[in-house]
């Protein structure tokens, strides 16, 4: 899976960049969809930024728990 520096295979590395823009592209529509719904419900700019904020912290977190997740299962070779 990774060559002799480090570095991974061309094809896998190509793969991973398109999953990683997949992943992006579905946060933003979630984010932009909940943006979207807020607008709908009229909800005032300042409580849609405290919204849209935990949103994304949230995402976040999510994303480290998996991140570190992965490291685990790769010291464990999973």
């Amino acid at each position: 899976m990774t060559a002799p520096d480090g570095s991974l295979h061309p094809v896998i590395d190509e793969r991973l960049r398109d999953l990683a823009a997949k992943a992006e592209a579905i946060v933003s529509a979630q984010i932009n969809g909940l943006k979207r719904q807020l607008d709908e419900a009229h909800v005032p700019a300042d409580m849609q930024a405290s919204i849209l904020l935990a949103a994304a912290r949230k995402a976040q977190e999510l994303a480290m728990a998996q991140s570190a997740e992965c490291r685990r299962a790769r010291r464990e070779g999973r």
